[in-house]
Order: structure tokens, then sequence, then C-alpha cells
């Protein structure tokens, strides 16, 4: 929708006018919790400025074979989830050697390469659910391995819901 600029009449001085949405600086952040409950990550919501530069820094290559007409696509899962979060993670509340644990660019660095893979698939999920448009890069084959992960923790969470109520 577009409308002549020089028509409108704002008053500029009144930013709270009802109805005037601020679209700049929309900073939404959340606590990704572990399972102590203690421990977490501080998740954003990519701006559109984030979300550009995440989807530059993981462009995949596509190579077309002429002769043969075969296509070669290199695609690097890890490299992208790891993009992902080096992005979306902003702060956290860890501990290790029961020492707090500083956050910073290579902490995160190391929290990548230490930390249980569960964990960070479902920082991973997390944050993708917090940025919606992630979800149009997921292909058929991403989406039946979330099913199959979820059937996964649902029986498991059976199986410790069980344990607890037979004690």
């Amino acid at each position: 929708m577009t409308e002549d600029i020089d028509n409108q009449e704002f008053d500029h001085t009144n930013s709270e006018r009802a109805g005037v949405v601020d679209y700049f600086g929309f900073s939404r952040t959340e606590k990704f919790m572990l399972s102590d409950g203690i421990q977490y990550f501080e998740i954003k919501k990519l701006n559109e400025g984030e979300r550009s530069a995440y989807q530059n820094e993981t462009n995949r290559d596509v190579r077309v074979e002429k002769r043969t007409g075969d296509a070669k696509l290199r695609v690097q899962p890890g490299t992208e989830r790891h993009a992902l979060i080096r992005r979306a993670v902003v702060g956290w509340n860890l501990f290790r050697g029961g020492e707090r644990f500083d956050f910073s660019e290579a902490s995160l660095g190391f929290v990548l390469a230490e930390f249980p893979p569960e964990i960070i698939d479902d920082l991973d999920r997390a944050i993708r659910k917090l940025n919606p448009w992630l979800m149009g890069d997921m292909t058929v084959e991403d989406i039946d391995r979330e099913i199959e992960s979820l059937k996964e923790q649902r029986a498991e969470l059976l199986d410790r819901e069980e344990g607890k109520g037979s004690s």
C-alpha cells in the first residue's frame, strides 16, 4: 500500500500516537533454559540485517555440469547450524567446573564444540521457532528428522514419567 507522503499529516513530536507502530529496533530476546532450571542461553529474534548476513554466510553453491546436466548442491548443515547459533545467542548463564562461564565469541565457539549435541539441537530448534522465516529453509527430510526426534523425546518423557509414578 502506498500513499502520497506530502498529503499525510503526522505530529512527529508525539511518537506515541494511537495506531502508529515503531518497526525499528524490535529487539526481542528469550531464555532457552537448560534442564537444571538454572543455566540458560539468551537467544534473539533476528532483524532483517542479521537475517541477510546469515543467509549470505550460509549461501549454498550449486554447480551444474553442462555435459551431463547433473547438479551438485553443497550443503553443510553443521556450518549452517553454528552460523545461526552464533548470530542468535547474545548471552548466557552457564557454569563450568562450578564457576561462571563468561560469554564471548570465543567461549561460544568452545560451547559449540564441547556441548552435548542434543542440547545444541534443542537450542537450534528454539532459535528457529523464534525466527519463523527459517522454517522455509527446511526440506521434507529435515521435517521428517524433526518428527522422529519429537517421537523419541515423547517416548523418553513417557518412560521418565512412568518411573516417577511407580516409585
